[in-house]
């Protein structure tokens, strides 16, 4: 598999948590709670290969980016939290980001 389809799978995988964890917020429901930490397991799986396929430094700078992207994405869209002019021009500054990054 591609590295760059294993760097979007685990940021997925990453920010699912995230969502599961405002949902027990929500709902007070403890599933959520419990398959945040399976997808925790998942994401280990996924870093481990990651990992071993390219360098550290590149590989989870650009996970954590698109982590941003999407995690700003879905609070804008399904918890309709506010987005602003800084968070736009934020995730502006990491579109540039990933495209340094990915320079050889």
């Amino acid at each position: 598999m591609n590295i760059l389809v294993w760097i979007l799978c685990a940021s997925i995988i990453a920010v699912l948590p995230s969502l599961l964890i405002k949902q027990y917020i929500v709902t007070s429901n403890i599933k959520y709670l419990l398959l945040a930490a399976v997808f925790y397991c998942m994401l280990i799986y996924f870093y481990v290969n990651i990992f071993k396929r390219s360098a550290l430094s590149t590989s989870h700078a650009l996970s954590q980016i698109l982590q941003i992207i999407l995690v700003v994405g879905i609070s804008t869209f399904f918890y309709k939290e506010e987005i602003n002019k800084f968070k736009i021009l934020g995730l502006f500054l990491a579109f540039g980001a990933i495209y340094f990054l990915m320079k050889k």
